[in-house]
């Protein structure tokens, strides 16, 4: 049988329903989205978990740590093994504490660069006791408060030869290549022997 004009009325008014209603929850689940993105942003990484937002960094943060007389806020949250506090934030995973504190009271941390402590207190969070600086930064602040020595020498477990060896090496009459093959270093290292950049303290 032929449909009729009325029944293909009919059928194009039921599929505009079901496009329009298809549209529709398109829409709002966009909709919901951006709400969820904008509330991420508002609340300083937080997110919808379970129902629920999150609670905001910062009062997570509060409530992890405790001051003592000497000025640090000492964190009672998770440690990493260097002794460290880690704190777990929304789509970041596990950040370290100290640096966290920089982000909430000081601002971002430029591209590159670490977070020090004055104190010496690892796990201390006070933004007070924190300074932005690089590695080699770390390693002078270390050696200045007597908490790296510096090792010279067959001390350092890095050395590639003994004292004996640059002895020979700044007394022998060859080349460089012959050196670096008859103490089975590189000729940069024998270089650095020779002119005196290593092993400064012979």
């Amino acid at each position: 049988m032929t449909p009729s004009m009325l029944d293909l009325q009919e059928s194009a008014q039921r599929w505009d329903y079901w496009i329009a209603a298809a549209l529709i929850g398109a829409l709002a689940s966009l909709a919901f989205d951006a709400a969820v993105n904008f509330a991420g942003v508002v609340m300083t990484k937080g997110r919808f978990t379970g129902g629920r937002i999150a609670r905001p960094v910062r009062d997570r943060f509060e409530e992890k740590f405790v001051r003592i007389p000497s000025g640090c806020w000492i964190w009672m949250g998770n440690l990493r093994n260097g002794g460290y506090g880690a704190i777990k934030i929304p789509r970041r995973n596990s950040q370290m504490a100290h640096r966290i504190a920089w982000e909430l009271f000081h601002g971002p941390i430029p591209y590159g660069m670490d977070v020090l402590h004055k104190c010496d207190v690892k796990c201390c969070v006070n933004p007070d006791h924190l300074f932005i600086g690089t590695d080699i930064d770390n390693v002078r602040d270390c050696i200045k408060k007597g908490r790296r020595a510096i090792l010279t020498g067959e001390k350092n477990p890095s050395a590639k030869l003994s004292t004996s060896n640059v002895l020979a090496i700044r007394s022998a009459n060859i080349s460089v290549k012959k050196l670096s093959a008859k103490y089975k270093v590189k000729p940069a290292t024998i270089r650095n022997v020779l002119q005196r950049n290593s092993w400064r303290h012979l």
